[in-house]
């Protein structure tokens, strides 16, 4: 029924912006779902994300959700190469000599999942939103993570119009009390006076990292709607 549901809502945000990419759409559908809360049965017996998700769809606030994080088909060759997946790069015809590569934890999705081995003290995610909202709209970083120093850099974004890109640094730190193994569960939002645009945040401290991050040390995102 979810499934359905979320087609049906990604068809009905389609039809009103139809130059939107799959990742854009993507995007208005995490960062304005509705979180699930202590009365939702989602949040039964203390689930995480890898559960709930970013919460439950809701159809109104996706039509408008401020910012998105895009994404294109060649975003996504960076990201292979980074992955060590290099013959399902060359059947794609790039070579990843020519495009680079980039960490799974800097690919620009709509939410910011940072493993930390045992040893690392300090991660940094990168990110790029694109302004579909006001023409002229300032947007605020408010970040909690609970266990964890996060920084966001820079902390605002100013637009002046439809279509301008900002990218930002998500900065994660252990503080001396931070757990050895844990999974630290918060959010990022990007509030204006008309906008709150909510990204899911996963923190994967210490040897819990190992399986959590299927082999890949520097993070994954994985936060569906």
């Amino acid at each position: 029924m979810a499934a359905a549901h979320v087609s049906g809502v990604a068809a009905m945000i389609k039809k009103a912006h139809h130059e939107w990419s799959p990742a854009a759409i993507k995007s208005a559908l995490v960062t304005t779902a509705d979180p699930a809360g202590p009365g939702d049965a989602l949040a039964s017996e203390g689930a995480s994300y890898f559960v709930t998700g970013s919460g439950e769809v809701n159809a109104v606030k996706a039509m408008d959700p401020g910012l998105v994080y895009d994404l294109t088909a060649s975003d996504f060759i960076p990201y292979l190469c980074g992955m060590r997946l290099r013959e399902m790069v060359e059947q794609a015809h790039a070579s990843c000599a020519a495009t680079g590569e980039i960490a799974a934890k800097d690919l620009n999705y709509p939410s910011v999942m940072i493993v930390m081995g045992d040893e690392v003290k300090r991660v940094e995610a990168k990110r790029t939103v694109t302004n579909v909202g006001e023409p002229a709209e300032t947007y605020r970083a408010e970040v909690t993570a609970p266990g964890v120093d996060v920084a966001v850099n820079p902390s605002t974004l100013v637009f002046s119009d439809i279509g301008q890109k900002r990218d930002f640094v998500v900065t994660v730190r252990r503080q001396a009390s931070t757990p050895a193994k844990a999974v630290i569960e918060g959010e990022l939002k990007w509030v204006s006076e008309k906008h709150a645009v909510r990204s899911p945040v996963v923190v994967v401290v210490g040897e819990t990292a190992a399986s959590s991050s299927a082999g890949h040390s520097y993070g994954d995102e994985r936060i569906e709607s």
